[in-house]
């Protein structure tokens, strides 16, 4: 669904006139590094590298799609926001 986001972002943005700006964009780069920190690069699993998180994150600012998330069924599910409370999943 951050993919659906995102593209709907994109396409609003450009029918308005709008443009990111550069300060925006060096905001998402510090913010994914800083949340992305704790992880190391190169590991046996792709959703604890570092790099995989950061090049999807420049995939969807650049591209408005992270190819990388096709092959999860958590790039497909609604957000939290996008549902009623009794549709979420309890987890206690």
């Amino acid at each position: 669904m951050e993919q659906i986001h995102v593209a709907t972002n994109n396409i609003v943005c450009k029918e308005l006139g709008l443009k990111y700006s550069a300060s925006l964009d060096k905001l998402r780069k510090a913010t994914i590094n800083w949340v992305m920190e704790p992880l190391s690069t190169n590991t046996e699993s792709r959703y604890l590298d570092k790099k995989f998180w950061l090049d999807s994150s420049d995939n969807l600012m650049y591209q408005g799609k992270a190819p990388n998330f096709s092959a999860t069924k958590s790039g497909r599910m609604l957000a939290f926001f996008e549902h009623s409370n009794v549709n979420l999943p309890s987890y206690a």
